[in-house]
């Protein structure tokens, strides 16, 4: 017999080395299928960051922050079989100027590349599209712009 072979004896039975490569064998086929499963929709759960942009994607909704800004979109995102996906949502902006607040209707749409995630940001008319690539984990806790009153000295 050959290094590494399985010893087969006339019962038919394996010895105690071919359990062991089979009970491997059959735990890695287990591990790979179960990664074939993942919906890319399942892929995308979890937080995302880059600079200036940060999501967090649940099964329910997504919060989208950054640059003094925020929104939320209800539902799950639906994302297609290449990782692409799409919503429309409320994001709000908040300056920091008395009467600066406003609340635009963006366009999110999304391209899922493994661990990075590359995303546009579209105000369908206004402003060019903002684009940014994020990466998988936290990011920064959302904190609003600070406030100036109109004649205050800006830092």
């Amino acid at each position: 017999m050959t290094e590494g072979a399985v010893a087969e004896y006339q019962d038919g039975s394996i010895g105690h080395r071919g359990r062991m490569v089979r009970t491997l064998l059959t735990a890695v086929m287990g591990l790979g299928m179960a990664a074939c499963n993942t919906s890319p929709s399942e892929a995308l759960l979890g937080p995302w960051r880059s600079d200036g942009f940060n999501m967090l994607v649940t099964a329910d909704s997504t919060a989208v922050w950054g640059n003094c800004s925020t929104g939320t979109i209800p539902g799950r995102l639906a994302v297609d079989a290449v990782g692409r996906f799409q919503a429309t949502f409320d994001y709000r902006f908040t300056p920091g100027i008395p009467g600066g607040a406003r609340v635009d209707r963006l366009l999110l749409t999304g391209q899922l590349h493994g661990n990075e995630l590359e995303v546009s940001l579209d105000a369908m008319g206004g402003a060019p599209p903002l684009n940014y690539r994020l990466e998988r984990g936290p990011g920064m806790p959302y904190l609003p712009c600070p406030t100036f009153s109109p004649g205050s000295p800006t830092p």
